[in-house]
């Protein structure tokens, strides 16, 4: 700017929109990047630095805003839920750890018989009684990092199920 005196620096102000947002996810973007990360491993350590807004809606993709003070911690984050074929829970997203966490449905804590499987973006589990419910699902990492949300089970008779977003409506 020209002819600008000192007296203006150090001065805030609020702007929003997508002019605003791009430097500072830009800026995340920089630090959460560590050597050899693939574009997936950054979105999903992005993901996981959002703070949910639930009256927000579906207005944005995330749900809620950027959280600097969240980069490092990588909370888990469930994405979507479905019914496999043969009536089994599946929940898809980020950061759910490699080593076997813990999970709770409406309160009460899932026995490990019932937890199928479990990876990093997927978990499979054996508890039919939930399907066609909307119910809270609370997940726990072996880093201790934890989410809880609600969530709508929902299937089809299709080979490939549809598939229901946290809000509870069909995509």
């Amino acid at each position: 700017k020209e002819n600008a005196y000192t007296s203006e620096f150090g001065k805030y102000d609020f702007y929003s929109g997508t002019s605003m947002a791009a430097p500072a996810v830009t800026g995340a973007i920089a630090e959460l990047y560590e050597n050899g990360d693939s574009a997936q491993d950054i979105c999903s350590k992005l993901y996981s630095c959002v703070r949910k807004n639930d009256s927000w809606g579906n207005k944005c993709k995330t749900g809620g805003i950027l959280d600097f003070s969240k980069i490092g911690s990588y909370q888990p984050v469930i994405r979507k839920t479905n019914v496999t074929d043969d009536s089994k829970i599946n929940l898809t997203g980020y950061n759910f750890g490699k080593d076997k966490g813990s999970i709770s449905i409406n309160g009460t804590k899932l026995d490990d018989s019932k937890i199928v499987s479990w990876s990093d973006t997927y978990i499979l589990i054996d508890a039919p009684q939930y399907i066609y419910k909307t119910v809270e699902i609370s997940l726990t990492n072996s880093k201790n990092n934890s989410v809880s949300s609600t969530y709508c089970i929902k299937d089809t008779v299709q080979k490939l199920s549809k598939v229901c977003d946290v809000t509870g409506s069909m995509e």
